[in-house]
């Protein structure tokens, strides 16, 4: 289900947490949030970058960083009342752990992946899965790369599962034959399909963010941002937190679920002389579904750009985001999800992560479905944030203050059938 999923690495700061007792209008469809609900129970040291995703039921996964070593989740049944304790991911604490993501199968059994930087070895991008109540033997802090020269680097991990447990994971880090690639593995059954395989078919520039999203069949599209040979986005300033820009370029490469590549080459999507910043991609479940991109670009009034695209890789539009609220400076994507119903739903907040998060609903295939939603807002920035869509139409978000981890649900408040949201049979 981690295709449906958004995130955010932006700004430390603190978010306020009064939200309006009342629906937010999205379009012409009203959302009642639910109660923020605190994720993690020790708030002594910063607990930072959670991701989140969803089941088949509607039970969430929620992964996190607390301080430099420890990846911790904890699930939640459909109406966020917690199921346990929250759990360690880690068992190795040696080094830094840090950008974890998570990918929840329809029956709940998950993946955490993460960074990890040992001591005195190479960088890892490390998995660890849990099959109902036990950690998956088979992986005990497993590395997904099979390639560990020393001093090689490894980051900014994405995951996505189908929807009966096999998963692919990507990042950037190294090959025989590639210093700076995207790279991907495909696991079936939990086990590692041979060794991780080089995404990019371009070598000359350096490349960064890969995110994945993967239909109801399993196939997947893999995006990334593509800088220019005299940036290196690695060492680069630009507004929040890596990994963004500068970049020039967005690409897409497009795989069957069997890691057959259906692009003989990466697919430059995007191109120009400015800077574009967080990439984002999303595929409807369906099978064969479309999917769309979104980006920041910083030479249209730095705003939200979001480009759709058949399953064959045909463009089918794109459109500038307009916000409702006023900002001083750029408009940050946080990222987009789709809909099997041909609707599109983008997510943006303010500069380096500054509230308020505002929310576009999109009909098919492009047309602004009423005005902009808004979401967290108040004084304060975003330390991390992450979206999962619902099978009725709503959404959870999970964020940071810094120190603290919560997550809150909105839920429509008429569904497509006609039942009040205070109908919880039809949740």
């Amino acid at each position: 289900m981690g295709r449906l999923k958004l995130t955010l690495f932006a700004a430390i700061g603190a978010l306020l947490l009064a939200l309006p007792a009342v629906g937010q209008n999205l379009g012409d469809q009203d959302y009642a949030p639910s109660s923020a609900i605190q994720v993690n129970t020790t708030t002594a040291l910063a607990d930072t970058n959670p991701a989140i995703d969803i089941d088949a039921d509607g039970n969430y996964v929620v992964a996190w960083r607390q301080f430099s070593s420890s990846i911790y989740v904890r699930r939640f049944d459909s109406n966020l009342n917690p199921l346990g304790a929250p759990l360690q991911a880690n068992n190795n604490t040696d080094g830094t752990s840090s950008d974890p993501d998570i990918c929840v199968d329809d029956d709940g059994n998950f993946v955490v992946t993460w960074k990890r930087i040992p001591c005195c070895t190479a960088d890892e991008i490390v998995l660890r899965r849990r099959v109902g109540e036990t950690w998956s033997p088979q992986f005990d802090d497993e590395s997904a790369s099979t390639f560990h020269p020393v001093g090689s680097v490894r980051n900014e991990p994405a995951i996505a599962c189908q929807d009966a447990g096999d998963f692919i994971v990507t990042w950037r880090g190294e090959t025989n034959s590639d210093q700076d690639a995207i790279v991907a593995r495909e696991y079936i059954l939990g086990v590692g399909q041979g060794n991780e395989f080089r995404v990019n078919t371009v070598t000359t520039d350096p490349n960064l963010a890969p995110k994945i999203a993967m239909d109801g069949a399993g196939d997947f599209v893999i995006a990334w941002g593509q800088s220019d040979t005299d940036v290196d986005p690695r060492t680069a300033t630009a507004p929040g937190t890596a990994p963004r820009g500068p970049i020039a370029g967005i690409t897409t490469r497009r795989y069957l679920a069997d890691a057959t590549p259906l692009d003989t080459d990466q697919q430059l999507l995007f191109a120009h002389t400015g800077s574009l910043f967080s990439v984002d991609v999303s595929r409807q479940d369906s099978i064969g579904g479309d999917y769309a991109v979104v980006w920041e670009d910083s030479t249209a009034n730095a705003t939200a750009k979001l480009r759709r695209y058949t399953a064959d890789g045909t463009e089918i539009g794109d459109t500038t985001f307009v916000p409702a609220g006023s900002y001083s400076g750029e408009i940050q994507p946080i990222g987009v999800f789709a809909g099997d119903n041909g609707e599109f739903l983008l997510a943006t907040t303010g500069p380096d992560g500054s509230p308020p998060v505002e929310y576009q609903r999109y009909d098919d295939p492009l047309t602004e479905h009423g005005s902009p939603w808004l979401g967290p807002g108040g004084a304060g920035r975003l330390s991390g944030h992450d979206m999962v869509a619902r099978s009725d139409g709503g959404m959870a978000i999970v964020w940071s203050d810094g120190t603290e981890i919560y997550v809150q649900q909105w839920i429509p408040a008429l569904f497509a059938d006609g039942f009040e949201s205070g109908d919880t049979s039809e949740w």
